[in-house]
């Protein structure tokens, strides 16, 4: 069966200074170095036809690229899609002026998504 990944990337501020409404966690379960191989070359297809280099930027892509590539991660066998959306006008007890306790929210919401995962 091989090896299980789990990428996890943020998106977004957790901030309350205005300049983003929410913040993102997006994780991708997969389940073997195969549809890892099988992803890479979906993916590298997919910058190819956009003449995309380097890091996929989500705020960079179109919408209807955006859209494309979590279609195309959707209907791979094998990988898993998750996200965790926070707005952070609702975290009405967070100190956001605390760098220890946004970084401890980060980590117990990795620790949560990964626990739901597995």
């Amino acid at each position: 069966m091989g090896n299980k990944h789990l990428y996890i990337d943020d998106s977004g501020q957790l901030s309350n200074n205005g300049r983003h409404d929410y913040f993102l966690y997006g994780c991708l379960f997969v389940e073997s170095s195969a549809v890892v191989e099988e992803i890479n070359n979906k993916i590298n297809s997919f910058c190819r036809k956009r003449h995309i280099k380097g890091e996929i930027k989500g705020n960079y892509l179109k919408i209807k690229d955006r859209k494309k590539l979590l279609t195309i991660l959707g209907d791979i066998e094998g990988a898993h899609q998750f996200f965790v959306i926070v707005k952070n006008d609702e975290l009405r007890k967070m100190d956001f002026s605390n760098p220890m306790r946004v970084k401890k929210f980060k980590q117990y919401t990795i620790r949560r998504i990964i626990e739901k995962i597995f």
